[in-house]
């Protein structure tokens, strides 16, 4: 790593590596449903061989971390996280730090959660299941990590409890320089770019952007869930911003991609990024 360059923080998000079942009794859940999406719908927009291109665009930085928030996998299937391990580990192997949240669908069903699919598979680069984690950049940079993600039966709705609430309040209200948040959902329902129904809206997000404005820095509230890049500010404080990064391996004409980020002289600078450029 080049420390004589800015920290650059480059985050993808909605990996979505898929592996149908091999055995019929893996398909006796929720599964059966997004395999069945995945064929009808979802494969044709994803494409995986932009994985050496994503590679090779990264090699680029010197000094960087890579955010993962989310939705590594299709249906948490144990082969799938291993997919997304596989490709992981790549970026690990070029010296880059990675940090891993889960998304929803990686807990798909509630066998995958109570397996702790995840969290093993992934242990290396996965952010403990805590109500709130937080650690620090090389540049001393606050990096703020929200678990939000629970299984469900039929919606893909996620939730932070209040009691996460109140833990971010009291983390917030330390801080005094820029921070960045982490999670799988966004914290608004809909901007110009998109639009998330009641059956995948994040719960009590309206008491957590009521925490988010309260405060005096920079924030940057980074997530993925939707597959649309929307970039916005508060509209009750500026200093606030919401990212949301499209699906890495959307293929072109969805316009997949990543967003790069970078902290200078106290703001945050975001740029969306192409990986068929």
């Amino acid at each position: 790593m080049n420390e004589n360059e800015p920290l650059k923080l480059i985050h993808i998000t909605d990996l979505h590596f898929f592996c149908f079942p091999k055995k019929i009794s893996q398909l006796l859940n929720k599964r059966i449903l997004g395999c069945f999406n995945w064929k009808l719908n979802r494969k044709r927009r994803f494409d995986f061989e932009a994985i050496d291109q994503f590679l090779n665009i990264l090699k680029a930085y010197k000094n960087a971390v890579v955010l993962v928030s989310g939705d590594l996998t299709v249906t948490a299937l144990e082969e799938e996280f291993y997919y997304a391990k596989k490709f992981i580990d790549k970026i690990k192997d070029m010296d880059f730090p990675v940090f891993v949240i889960p998304g929803n669908h990686d807990y798909y069903t509630y066998e995958a959660v109570r397996k702790k699919r995840c969290e093993k598979i992934l242990s290396e680069y996965i952010i403990p299941n805590d109500d709130v984690a937080m650690t620090y950049l090389s540049d001393n940079t606050p990096l703020i990590f929200l678990h939000t993600v629970r299984p469900n039966f039929l919606t893909s709705r996620g939730e932070i409890s209040l009691k996460q609430i109140q833990q971010l309040k009291d983390i917030l209200q330390k801080i005094d320089k820029p921070t960045v948040i982490c999670a799988h959902y966004p914290v608004l329902h809909h901007t110009p770019e998109y639009y998330s129904s009641y059956s995948r809206k994040l719960e009590n997000s309206n008491h957590l952007r009521e925490v988010l404005i309260q405060t005096k820095v920079p924030l940057l509230y980074v997530a993925g869930h939707v597959h649309h890049y929307s970039l916005s500010r508060d509209r009750d404080n500026p200093l606030v911003q919401y990212l949301i990064s499209p699906a890495l391996f959307y293929n072109c004409e969805r316009n997949g991609g990543f967003s790069e980020i970078t902290i200078q002289n106290g703001e945050f600078h975001v740029s969306l990024k192409s990986i068929y450029e």
